[in-house]
């Protein structure tokens, strides 16, 4: 997983490009200050690794302190990873959702680079696809233990 935030006043901009060995997902969506959807995606989909661009800034201190919570190792990677791919910039508009979001094209381009993958490989191979933040149930890591649906690591 890559994760790139936007800050804003009220609510920051969050994007995320999740990868697993035959699919790509990506998504962005407006997220509050203290990042509660985040929270809600990632005790969702449960990511063993997410890659951050090296920043001291609110936004990410805020996310890694959501990650480490919920136990993800968070990788932080140079910020030029996160550079937009020109390949994949260009064939965004055969993707549906990814031209409309700038932020997840540079996310999935910081997967490809941390991964050393070929971009022409990343396009015929896997399936790339958006995913809507609605397809997500609003929970934090309090309530997911309270439900004891995960095997807790301290039982």
């Amino acid at each position: 997983m890559a994760i790139k935030i936007k800050p804003g006043s009220q609510n920051h901009q969050v994007a995320m490009a999740v990868r697993d060995e035959e699919s790509a997902r990506f998504c962005e969506y407006l997220d509050n200050v203290t990042l509660d959807g985040l929270e809600s995606i990632v005790l969702q989909l449960q990511p063993v690794e997410c890659l951050f661009p090296e920043s001291d800034a609110p936004q990410y201190k805020t996310a890694r302190h959501v990650l480490e919570r919920n136990n993800i190792l968070v990788t932080m990677i140079p910020n030029k990873n996160f550079d937009k791919d020109t390949t994949l910039e260009r064939e965004s508009v055969k993707i549906e959702n990814l031209a409309e979001s700038p932020l997840a094209i540079e996310c999935l381009s910081a997967i490809v680079k941390q991964l050393s993958l070929d971009i022409n490989d990343v396009l015929k191979v896997y399936k790339i696809s958006h995913f809507n933040t609605s397809e997500f149930m609003k929970l934090d890591a309090e309530v997911l233990r309270g439900l004891h649906i995960f095997e807790s690591s301290s039982s």
